[in-house]
């Protein structure tokens, strides 16, 4: 056969077949030019969700919305949505946490391979986590995908309720001092990798937690292969859409920067809120939004004879000052991380901010396209008018989101002594964003 392909071609257009062929194979695996790898770096209730409906209303954009709560889960045995960011990067008493680069290398990783669409990498509490199902309305593109790990069995219920178990043993909520979530980061870095090191090396792991480790384990193998089986439904999404993003709230922007080294054409974009708006916001939702330090809870007292025999129920409150200290400090920090890869790369990160983007969608919209190189596609423009106006786009008609009243609110709302109390938490803040436009009262 060989001989007689050389009898009917010159060995050169053999040579040229063999080496077209080779580059088209190569083609296939090589990263496209064509193609947006998206990061938004953002914090709760920031307005980062409306935000990244721009991509997600885009046919040809896969998002990914909150992919790496499950990281946590995988190192600590953490239970599923319970890895609160403030949690993530503070100490239990307030004080800055610094996280290993062990962690931030995880989330980096993790982050590259789904913007590669490499989801066999992927850790299997990122790939069956609860959030999957929970939020098809904000990252459309996991519907097959997330139809196929809910089918067959093991059931995706038996598969959470291995992280269920585990993390009763381990901790519910992240909380680096809990000897408990010790043991277990160890025993579960050890089971990966016997040969690595110990995230704490001077902890000495229980018999329970050991066994309930090993338990999990075993719980997760079958959850494992289910999972591998459906990521063929992520892999073909992601290599159809021509921008590929993520939407978390537990990246740190040193995390970011990891991944821009690794993949030097991402953008990322910087979702930032006014820090009064955002603890405004945070007082009025559930404790998975709160830090333990800032979170404190008051028994609700019952008149009731029947109710004292039952467990007593709390009132769970936000200490404002101390949401604002935390949540400035960690905004400040990835301000500054972000101006140093602005140095040596000034296309690699754009700055956000909400308040502009609540009320001048349509403008901050296309600048972000322009950004990340991609056309406009009319379908976020209609999705951006039906939202923002409830109207039908017209022509190029400057759209405002409803929202613009609302985003002021705590101008009224907040007390002038939790309102001061931000002010001094977050003066550094506002000094290094003195260029931001905020309304002071």
């Amino acid at each position: 056969m060989r001989g007689s392909l050389l009898k009917r071609f010159p060995i050169a257009t053999v040579t040229i077949l063999v080496i077209t062929c080779t580059l088209f194979v190569r083609s296939l695996y090589a990263p496209n030019s064509d193609v947006s790898r998206v990061i938004i770096v953002s914090y709760q209730r920031s307005g980062s969700s409306f935000l990244g409906e721009i991509f997600n209303q885009n046919p040809k954009a896969m998002q990914w919305f909150e992919p790496l709560d499950g990281v946590y889960s995988a190192l600590y045995g953490t239970r599923y949505g319970f890895n609160v960011p403030a949690d993530l990067w503070n100490m239990p008493n307030g004080s800055e946490r610094a996280i290993p680069m062990s962690e931030l290398t995880a989330l980096a990783n993790v982050t590259s391979s789904i913007l590669n669409c490499q989801f066999d990498q992927l850790p299997t509490e990122v790939l069956l986590h609860s959030f999957v199902p929970m939020f098809l309305k904000q990252h459309k593109r996991l519907t097959p995908y997330a139809k196929c790990i809910q089918d067959g069995k093991p059931a995706l219920g038996v598969c959470n309720k291995c992280n269920l178990e585990l993390s009763s043993v381990c901790s519910k909520r992240f909380d680096v001092s809990q000897s408990n979530l010790q043991m277990c980061a160890n025993e579960l870095a050890l089971r990966h990798d016997p040969s690595a090191t110990p995230p704490f090396p001077f902890v000495t792991s229980s018999k329970s937690v050991r066994k309930a480790v090993e338990k999990y384990r075993d719980c997760m193998k079958p959850c494992r292969s289910k999972a591998l089986k459906c990521s063929s439904y992520l892999a073909n999404s992601c290599h159809h859409a021509r921008v590929r993003n993520i939407k978390p709230v537990r990246l740190p922007m040193s995390a970011a920067r990891l991944v821009h080294q690794s993949l030097p054409d991402v953008k990322i974009i910087h979702n930032i809120r006014d820090p009064r708006g955002v603890v405004h916001s945070r007082k009025y939702v559930s404790e998975s939004f709160h830090s333990a330090f800032a979170m404190y809870r008051t028994p609700v007292v019952s008149k009731r004879k029947r109710d004292t025999k039952k467990s007593p129920a709390y009132f769970t409150t936000v200490d404002v000052a101390k949401e604002a200290m935390l949540l400035c400090r960690n905004v400040a920090e990835d301000v500054i991380v972000r101006r140093e890869m602005l140095k040596d790369d000034p296309g690699c990160a754009k700055e956000i901010l909400y308040e502009n983007y609540a009320t001048q969608p349509l403008a901050v919209t296309q600048d972000i396209y322009d950004f990340i190189g991609q056309p406009l596609p009319h379908q976020v423009l209609q999705w951006l008018a039906e939202n923002t106006t409830g109207e039908k786009v017209n022509s190029q008609k400057q759209t405002s989101r409803q929202a613009n009243v609302t985003m002021l609110k705590w101008q009224d709302e907040l007390s002038v002594r939790d309102m001061a109390a931000v002010n001094g938490h977050c003066k550094y803040l506002f000094e290094i964003m003195h260029h931001v436009p905020w309304q002071f009262t």
